[in-house]
């Protein structure tokens, strides 16, 4: 009886020991790896043929590469288990215009990531909640699918952030993810009251998370799909629409960093005390997403390609449809040696600032040329160089805070 009691008071013992020393890995002031990524438009390889009707999709689109996004898909999820991030952050349009069949199957990748003890954390997009068609496309045709409601996302990504989270919204997919007792996500859901609009319920909670995290002394990393702050002022409708609510609530003081997708570019935005980076889209050049380093008070952020070979595909068709689109849109109105000029010279300084770079190869005259022939695409083109000039990158920095 003696020995078993023996036994018993070690097993015991060898019980608390282990809680123990999870409580202090949950608390200690660790360093912290973090993947965000965001903007995949999944499509299931079931609705895709890449027959003539998706062809003429994708020629008509704003430069994503979904031709190889299973395998694009597939190097993420690859990468993250490699990796092995404390967790990965996924900041909405996870499909491409929110068909049931293409969340399902993504939703069957992200579960290989947390059978990896990897948790994996989700917000909506715009084209997650069927706001725009849902289609199969076949040859030269599409047909409508089944697409996805809110109340449908918020069952079916349950598993994603909500069903461990340390607080949650009742009137949208918002919530508070504790990664360390000190350092919490505060994932706020843009789109599903409204696209790219927070309700009261959801400002409410976001008011209440902010309180409880300063009782508790959390720093907060907010995750969004709209953008809080500005960036580009010649690409509008890029910004959540009621932000200057939401920056009225948030204090800088207890948001580290921003997190946001939506805009496809890879850009960091600077206001009023809170730092903004806004992640390029996986689906476009260069197939990216952001490692974020968190370390004593110091937060680190670099962008990484899944893979070299995919990225390269990517910019060629990202170059070759931005060359191709603009050229035919200035022959109508300029002669053919100022149209190829002014389409190279579009080409080269797009496709560096959607990809965080500040390297464009701008042909020579091209800016001037720009400038001659105006409109608002000019405006943006020397805006975008202008800035480049100023040494400003957006694939890395560091924070103190």
């Amino acid at each position: 009886m003696k020995k078993y009691l023996v036994i018993l008071c070690m097993c015991i013992g060898c019980l608390f020991a282990c809680q123990s020393d999870s409580s202090l890995s949950k608390t200690a002031k660790q360093p912290v790896k973090l993947i965000f990524m965001t903007d995949p438009h999944y499509i299931a390889p079931e609705l895709n043929d890449g027959g003539a009707a998706f062809q003429k999709l994708m020629s008509n689109g704003d430069g994503k590469y979904l031709y190889k996004i299973e395998e694009i898909t597939e190097a993420f999820v690859q990468k993250c288990l490699e990796t092995k991030p404390d967790a990965v952050l996924l900041g909405g349009d996870l499909t491409f215009n929110g068909a049931k069949i293409s969340h399902e199957a993504l939703i069957e990748k992200l579960r290989r990531i947390e059978e990896a003890g990897i948790p994996v954390l989700v917000i909506p997009g715009n084209h997650d909640l069927g706001a725009y068609y849902d289609a199969r496309f076949e040859g030269e045709h599409y047909a409508i699918v089944e697409s996805t409601k809110p109340d449908t996302f918020r069952e079916a990504y349950a598993d994603f952030g909500l069903n461990e989270a340390l607080m949650t919204c009742e009137d949208s997919f918002s919530y508070v993810y504790e990664i360390r007792d000190d350092l919490w996500v505060l994932a706020v859901d843009t789109n599903s009251n409204q696209v790219g609009f927070l309700s009261e319920k959801t400002l409410a909670f976001v008011r209440e998370a902010q309180q409880e995290a300063r009782r508790r002394n959390a720093k907060l990393l907010l995750m969004t799909h709209q953008t809080l702050l500005s960036h580009q002022v010649f690409i509008p409708g890029m910004r959540i629409e009621n932000a200057a609510e939401l920056l009225d609530i948030l204090d800088p003081e207890d948001v580290i960093l921003c997190l946001c997708g939506h805009m496809h570019i890879q850009h960091v935005s600077r206001e009023d005390g809170f730092t903004e980076a806004a992640s390029s889209a996986l689906s476009v050049t260069p197939v990216q997403y952001a490692e974020i380093m968190l370390d004593g008070h110091t937060l680190q952020y670099q962008t990484h390609s899944v893979n070299g070979g995919l990225a390269a595909e990517a910019r060629a068709f990202f170059k070759t449809q931005a060359y191709e689109r603009t050229l035919a849109g200035l022959k109508e109105n300029t002669d053919e040696e100022t149209a190829e000029l002014l389409a190279e010279t579009f080409t080269e300084i797009n496709t560096a600032y959607f990809e965080g770079r500040n390297d464009p190869d701008i042909p020579e005259g091209g800016i001037e040329a720009w400038g001659k022939y105006g409109q608002l695409t000019g405006a943006y083109l020397i805006s975008a160089a202008l800035e480049m000039r100023e040494g400003e990158g957006h694939q890395s920095f560091i924070l103190e805070y």
